[in-house]
C-alpha cells in the first residue's frame, strides 16, 4: 500500500477503532495505548492482509478485537466497568474538568441502559455505532454469520427502545 493511503486509512479508522476500544475499557490512557498497538501490528502485519478476503477496515477490527483480549489480559482486568461506574467517576468533583463527560440527560440514559445488554449484545452495538462497522464487517470480526449479528442488533435496539421508552 501506498504510504498516502495508509495515511488515509489511519485518518479514517482511527477514531473508529479508538471509540470501539474506549468504549470497552472507559480508560483514556488504556484507550490510547490499544488503539497505538492496533495500528503497530497493522502497519507490521499488512502484507497479510487480502482484499480478497475483506475490507481493510474489517480486518484492522480483527486486530483490534484480538489486541484488546491480550490487553486485558496482561492487565488482569476480568470484568468490564460499567457505564454507571464510568459515568459516576468521570463526574467526581476531585476529577480535572477536561476529564468529565459531558453528556446530555437522554446519551446518559442511552449509555446507562447498554449495561444492561448482554456482552455480546452491547460489542455488537460499539461496533455497529462507534466503529461504524456494517453487520457483515461485524460478522467477520465476532467469526458468526451476518444474519446472526442482525438478529442480535435488532434485539438489542428493541431492548433499548422498550427500556427508555
Amino acid at each position: 500500500m501506498e504510504r498516502e493511503m495508509l495515511h488515509n486509512l489511519y485518518s479514517q479508522l482511527f477514531p473508529k477503532i479508538y471509540n470501539f476500544v474506549y468504549a470497552r475499557l472507559k480508560n483514556r490512557a488504556y484507550a490510547d495505548d490499544v488503539t497505538s498497538e492496533v495500528f503497530l501490528k497493522a502497519i507490521e502485519r499488512i502484507d497479510t492482509y487480502d482484499a480478497r478476503r475483506g475490507a481493510f477496515s474489517t480486518w484492522i477490527f480483527c486486530i483490534a478485537k484480538t489486541t484488546l483480549i491480550n490487553f486485558a489480559k496482561r492487565q488482569n482486568i476480568h470484568t468490564e466497568i460499567t457505564w454507571d461506574e464510568f459515568l459516576t467517576l468521570a463526574t467526581d468533583e476531585r476529577d480535572q474538568p477536561e476529564n468529565r463527560v459531558l453528556l446530555g440527560e437522554d446519551e446518559r440514559a442511552v449509555l446507562l441502559a447498554m449495561d444492561k445488554l448482554n456482552l455480546r449484545e452491547r460489542r455488537y452495538l460499539e461496533l455497529k455505532f462507534w466503529g461504524n462497522l456494517t453487520n457483515r464487517q461485524i460478522a467477520v470480526v465476532d467469526g458468526v454469520s451476518e444474519s446472526q449479528v442482525g438478529v442480535t442488533v435488532f434485539r438489542a435496539l428493541k431492548k433499548l427502545r422498550e427500556w427508555l421508552g
